[in-house]
């Protein structure tokens, strides 16, 4: 589970990201607290990118537990 804690840090017209690896778009996070907001803005990355044909999936790593919380858009999670 616990993956080498490299993050680059990409930006695409007005979206940062923390990491991109292989299909997983990641946002490393140093602690779990607001973990809903940051799966609602995991969600709006996955659909601008869907949106501009780059179909990935997600996921929140949480750096101090050592935890990760996969992320997908699908019918329920996606807005459009």
């Amino acid at each position: 589970m616990h993956e080498e804690q490299n993050p680059k840090e990409y930006v695409f017209e007005k979206i940062k990201i923390d990491d991109i690896k292989g299909e997983f778009l990641i946002e490393y996070k140093k602690t779990s607290s607001n973990i809903e907001g940051t799966k609602m803005q995991v969600l709006y990355y996955l659909e601008y990118f869907h949106n501009k044909g780059l179909h990935l999936k997600g996921k929140i790593i949480d750096i101090t537990y050592n935890k990760e919380y996969p992320i997908e858009l699908n019918e329920e999670t996606s807005k459009s």
